[in-house]
């Protein structure tokens, strides 16, 4: 599955990448555990999108420069779902940063790999949880992340 979820940020780069590479206490009705941080920069981390019902292992990766002095963080997923994942955070000339997650060849592996069009459902909840618009857990996604770094949630997805 490939995704795309874009949003603007009124923050800088550098607090979006920090709070990202941080423990994720933004991301609401997600669960989060397990976080250990690697000498070669990695970060390991185990997380539930839907509180129980989905595990995926994470490994990000330090941040790699883009041009206009934007960065990208990859991470790669295993378990229920798995392949890379993209962060790219560009900053804007207003001050705010143009913020973009990727799924770049995502599959279902995990026990839901059975079910028919798994990668079409699993594309459209993901994309609902990131919005924060999946009915249960509510609010999963980025609004948690824009609420810390602007101070009240609003995103256009």
């Amino acid at each position: 599955m490939f995704t795309e979820t874009r949003l603007v940020i009124r923050a800088p780069v550098e607090a979006i990448v920090a709070k990202l590479q941080g423990p994720w206490t933004w991301w609401r009705e997600g669960q989060y555990r397990n976080r250990v941080e690697r000498l070669d920069g990695t970060i390991q981390y185990e997380h539930f999108p839907l509180r129980f019902m989905i595990h995926v292992d994470s490994t990000m990766y330090p941040p790699l420069p883009l041009d206009r002095e934007g960065v990208r963080i990859r991470i790669e997923i295993l378990d229920y779902m798995s392949g890379t994942l993209y962060f790219d955070v560009l900053p804007r000339l207003d001050g705010a940063s143009e913020f973009c997650s990727r799924f770049a060849g995502v599959r279902v592996t995990g026990p839901f790999r059975f079910l028919p069009y798994n990668g079409y459902v699993a594309a459209r909840i993901h994309l609902l949880a990131e919005r924060g618009d999946f009915p249960y857990p509510r609010g999963t996604g980025f609004a948690g992340l824009i609420d810390e770094l602007e101070g009240h949630a609003r995103a256009s997805t």
